[in-house]
């Protein structure tokens, strides 16, 4: 919702109507911010979400003559496919090609500790790495930590977390 809530606010803000597309992975987070808003008074035409398969739908989103700015936050490939659709629309492109569930672009991925200091901050991670006990369902309050998006998130997390990679040590 986060994510969504950047994107969405600043356009309301300068009384500019958007159509937001949000992951197809986690498309309900904007629909609810939308019947937020609705709710709250926005007239429905300041904000229309659409989902759906990107493959299917995002060349209309990006080149329609209606769109004056296309905003997106993802992988570099997918950048680098709507720069080259969007012609000379203005453009905002996050491209750190990271998902929501744990591997949102705003987490720390890299952290760089002084010789002196790696013992310890490896010591307190991993005693803060073995209190995590209990993960699964989100909605579950008296879990730990909620699951990623998909497999190949888990996969990806996965290796990171192992001894022989290169981001582990």
């Amino acid at each position: 919702m986060n994510q969504v809530a950047h994107k969405i606010v600043p356009s309301i803000v300068t009384n500019n109507r958007m159509v937001p597309k949000p992951s197809e992975k986690v498309p309900f987070s904007a629909i609810v911010l939308a019947d937020v808003l609705y709710e709250a008074g926005l007239p429905p035409e300041m904000v229309q979400v659409v989902t759906g398969d990107p493959r299917e739908i995002a060349d209309e989103l990006i080149a329609n003559e209606h769109v004056v700015l296309a905003d997106f936050t993802g992988g570099v490939a997918i950048g680098k496919y709507i720069a080259s659709k969007a012609g000379y629309r203005r453009m905002v492109l996050e491209l750190g090609g990271n998902k929501n569930s744990g591997q949102r672009c705003t987490a720390i991925k890299r952290i760089l500790v002084q010789r002196a200091g790696r013992r310890p901050l490896r010591r307190d991670a991993d005693r803060e790495d073995d209190s995590l006990e209990r993960y699964g369902d989100p909605m579950d309050g008296k879990l730990d930590m909620g699951t990623v998006i998909d497999e190949a998130a888990a996969r990806y997390c996965e290796d990171k977390a192992s001894p022989n990679s290169r981001s582990a040590r």
